[in-house]
């Protein structure tokens, strides 16, 4: 599953696909600054065909800007291309280790707040598919509360997007010193 999922689908059919409340979506788009899907679908569309070779240049994007519409847009397409860049940078013996470890995990704990969420919880559906358990946690007290025995053989991934904010932080803290292994996705 990937952008266009988002781009051309109805809401009903990315609720049904990722396995949540048509709600929660709309709820995404707006903790987005979106008004609601049909405006954040437009902004993913918009990116998808820049990604593909439809649209304009990220910089000749920049220069065709004239709403606040537009610059999320074209927000969300530097997203894209920097999430593009990172796969690219990535080494596949990190990725295996990264894999071996979440295989191995007693538990993995998803930490996503805020616009993370939805990234958040497409990971814990995506370890549905990879045959493992996740649980997603979106706020510093259930994680507390989520995380209160973790140890050594848990893993933790933190998701965050343009913005780490003190919460991400002092969950990373406080799940590192008793000696989980943590992985970061981060904007």
């Amino acid at each position: 599953m990937g952008p266009e999922l988002v781009a051309f689908s109805s809401l009903r059919d990315v609720a049904d696909r990722v396995n949540v409340n048509a709600a929660t979506i709309v709820r995404f788009a707006q903790s987005l600054g979106y008004e609601g899907y049909g405006e954040f679908q437009a902004a993913v569309r918009l990116a998808y065909k820049q990604r593909v070779g439809f649209g304009p240049a990220p910089q000749d994007l920049a220069a065709s800007l004239r709403s606040a519409d537009d610059a999320l847009g074209f927000l969300h397409a530097q997203h894209v291309t920097s999430a593009e860049a990172a796969y690219r940078n990535v080494v596949a013996a990190d990725l295996d280790a990264i894999a071996g470890r979440l295989e191995g995990a007693r538990r993995i704990v998803v930490f996503a707040e805020a616009s993370a969420q939805v990234p958040g919880l497409l990971f814990v559906h995506y370890l549905r598919h990879a045959m493992l358990h996740g649980d997603l946690v979106t706020s510093e007290l259930d994680a507390m509360i989520a995380l209160h025995d973790v140890g050594p053989d848990d893993v933790v991934v933190f998701i965050a997007l343009t913005l780490t904010f003190h919460a991400t932080m002092t969950v990373h803290e406080f799940v590192r010193a008793r000696g989980a292994t943590t992985l970061a996705i981060t904007g």
